[in-house]
């Protein structure tokens, strides 16, 4: 029996540094300031190959956490808050009370 792997297909469109900013921007619900991305890696060393008898040194990469960093002013790379999320306006609920005395 033959086992046959698709090829990962990667969703479109990808986002772009800018994009995941304004994403994590909303999920936190930021209203207010400037925010860049901000990456943390895992460095690991070992022996790597192909085979036992091909190893040789070598370094391996990973992305730990994800996440923002407020920076105090706008740079190149950072996204501004108040324009990706801004803050709803909020509206005063009127009571039937407070109607009644209006309509008078």
């Amino acid at each position: 029996m033959s086992v046959t792997t698709k090829k990962p297909v990667p969703v479109n469109p990808l986002l772009s540094a800018e994009m995941l900013t304004e994403l994590l921007i909303k999920h936190y619900d930021f209203h207010e300031g400037f925010f860049s991305l901000a990456v943390e890696f895992q460095i690991g060393t070992g022996t790597v190959g192909p085979s036992p008898e091909k190893r040789s040194p070598g370094v391996m990469i990973g992305i730990a956490k994800i996440g923002l960093v407020e920076t105090d002013e706008a740079t190149p790379l950072s996204v501004n808050a108040s324009i990706s999320n801004p803050a709803k306006k909020t509206r005063k609920k009127v009571t039937k009370k407070e109607n009644i005395v209006n309509e008078e």
